[in-house]
């Protein structure tokens, strides 16, 4: 199964507490092995494109499935560790700007 082929990602603006308005920067990448997404995201989105489970936050995501961590009004997400070694994660995030 091959990753599919992503082109220029839209900037969202979304309503902020108070006054003003934040812009979230989406940005994707893949991963075969392990690593960490870094602490800060407004979201996370990670997809098992290979034929392998990969581990995201210590569980199993099969081949084929999808694990989003949503947005959440005023919050920001920890560091999110996944380990892709046999497989491929397409991952993508939110970074509030």
């Amino acid at each position: 199964m091959s990753v599919p082929t992503l082109h220029t990602l839209p900037t969202a603006v979304v309503p902020a507490t108070g006054s003003g308005a934040a812009t979230l920067t989406p940005t994707w990448t893949t991963a075969t092995g392990s690593g960490t997404v870094a602490a800060g995201a407004t979201s996370v989105s990670f997809y098992n494109s290979g034929s392998a489970a990969a581990t995201v936050l210590g569980g199993s995501l099969p081949a084929g499935a999808t694990l989003t961590l949503p947005a959440v009004a005023g919050c920001v997400w920890g560091a999110v560790a996944y380990d892709a070694t046999g497989t491929t994660l397409l991952i993508v995030k939110g970074v509030a700007a």
